[in-house]
């Protein structure tokens, strides 16, 4: 067994998950301890034996989200013939290879979408400012349309590129719910282990944009003649590919993965 400190644990699917294992459900687990107690029998002055007594203790345990996560991963293991696959590195055959509905252990390097970043920046700006008095970031436009970006990104899920250790470039993403967070230094976190499914194939030639601009553009270049105009501008200046580097995209081959816990 394995111990670990657990920074992210996705409650509903564990619990599904061990209940499918097991057929049923249960958050307290009765255990039985039993042992052996050696004494010498003094009784009798001319004689001393030698006795045990067998004894049992019974205890109502609680059965913790950890204990049942332990479990599932030890069906895992026993599924994958005695250990789930592990990669801190993948190369183009590997992603090529592995399919929809796959588990497996990855040692990444973890990071947020740069909206996100700036969101979280954005925020600490704020609290500062409100802290010394300030009011320099009150009714920033930047900065309310940063965070309304980031509020749009995580309707699904704050979305998290995963880098391999042994890789360049991150070739799997992920969508995490804030309520699934065991630790709040997971932000400032680089280097996890992640215990995952796989979801959702990006093949060779395609690609994902983790961040939709699709909001932010129609409301800078709507479509009217205006719009157009202003479009067409923004691309002769440079400002398009400015708010387009805004965009955290990843080309196939990828994999976007279901975390089930992240853990150090």
């Amino acid at each position: 067994m394995i111990l670990r400190q657990y920074l992210y644990i996705d409650d509903d699917f564990v619990n599904d998950a061990f209940t499918t294992i097991n057929g049923y459900d249960f958050d307290q687990k009765d255990i039985q301890h039993e042992g052996t107690a050696a004494f010498q029998d003094n009784s009798e002055p001319d004689a001393q034996r030698d006795q045990s007594e067998r004894t049992i203790t019974a205890i109502n345990a609680n059965m913790t989200l950890t204990s049942k996560l332990q479990a599932v991963i030890e069906y895992l293991n026993q599924s994958s013939n005695g250990e789930i696959p592990y990669y801190d590195a993948m190369t183009k055959d590997n992603l090529i290879s592995i399919r929809r509905e796959c588990f497996f252990e990855g040692q990444f390097k973890l990071s947020f979408t740069k909206i996100e970043t700036y969101a979280k920046m954005a925020e600490g700006i704020q609290k500062l400012d409100c802290l010394f008095g300030t009011h320099e970031a009150n009714g920033s436009e930047a900065i309310e349309q940063i965070q309304k970006l980031a509020t749009q990104e995580r309707e699904r899920g704050i979305p998290c590129l995963l880098t391999f250790l042994g890789n360049k470039k991150p070739v799997c993403f992920a969508y995490l719910n804030e309520k699934c967070f065991k630790s709040r230094n997971i932000h400032m976190l680089s280097e996890v282990t992640v215990l995952c499914k796989v979801v959702r194939i990006i093949k060779v030639g395609q690609y994902i944009c983790l961040t939709d601009l699709s909001k932010l553009m129609d409301l800078r270049f709507p479509d009217n003649h205006q719009g157009k105009k202003a479009r067409v501008e923004a691309i002769k200046n440079g400002e398009l590919s400015k708010i387009k580097e805004f965009e955290d995209r990843i080309d196939g081959p990828a994999l976007e993965i279901f975390p089930i816990a992240i853990y150090r």
